[in-house]
């Protein structure tokens, strides 16, 4: 049987591959840790619930701005890295960048910009938009990276358990949400799924992160044992 040398995911370097991992979780702590922090002042007394939306929407915009820009620059930087159907994986995750800025403009986007009735449930829509946006093209590249036979076996197995994670991710907050406002309103039942669905909106940006990081470790670890034999 043919014997194929398996491949790093990236030649030279895997600096931007840690670098999109770490922005990627960054961004989902910190406007967790934003979030929690505004609703504890809420709480308290300290601030107004319009005070909060505000601000927490000012700090979610900048945070998103910049966190678009990075995994911008990063993900274009891994697809240069990349050769095969590795560089194409990543120039689909590419599309996957404008993800954290969609999670504050996306409301405006299509309902002020594209001009689309907002119905009852315009924020729904637009939350669910934002997510699309963000976790299909990394849904695509893990599908990519766990199909390709000069990756490590390890590092295809993380790629493949990548795509279920990400796409429940995906899916958990939209039934959730179709429950409460359709099939069960104010079932009081509801209340610890709708916990964990407001805890899948952060996670849906960290755990993708936390796979790259992963991937990145692992192919690290393969570029060395090529080093070495090499």
């Amino acid at each position: 049987m043919r014997h194929k040398t398996k491949q790093p995911l990236l030649h030279n370097t895997h600096l931007p591959l840690f670098l999109t991992a770490c922005v990627m979780i960054g961004y989902g702590i910190a406007t967790f840790l934003i979030n929690r922090w505004l609703g504890a002042r809420v709480m308290a007394g300290e601030i107004s619930v319009g005070t909060f939306q505000s601000r927490l929407a000012g700090v979610t915009a900048t945070a998103g701005l910049i966190a678009t820009i990075l995994l911008l620059v990063f993900l274009v930087w891994c697809a240069i890295l990349a050769k095969g159907i590795t560089r194409t994986a990543f120039v689909i995750a590419v599309l996957a960048a404008p993800g954290p800025l969609l999670v504050a403009q996306s409301a405006n986007l299509l309902f002020n910009v594209i001009g689309l009735p907002t119905m009852s449930a315009g924020s729904v829509l637009a939350a669910t938009f934002a997510a699309l946006i963000f976790t299909l093209p990394l849904t695509v590249t893990f599908i990519l990276l766990a199909s390709s036979r000069s990756h490590s076996r390890a590092g295809r197995w993380v790629s493949l358990v990548s795509v279920f994670v990400v796409l429940a991710a995906l899916v958990y907050p939209v039934y959730v949400t179709v429950l409460a406002l359709l099939i069960m309103p104010g079932s009081p039942g509801l209340a610890p799924l709708m916990t964990v669905s407001g805890y899948l909106l952060y996670l849906r940006f960290v755990l993708p992160g936390l796979s790259l990081l992963i991937l990145a470790s692992l192919s690290l670890k393969q570029a060395g044992k090529r080093g070495a034999s090499a």
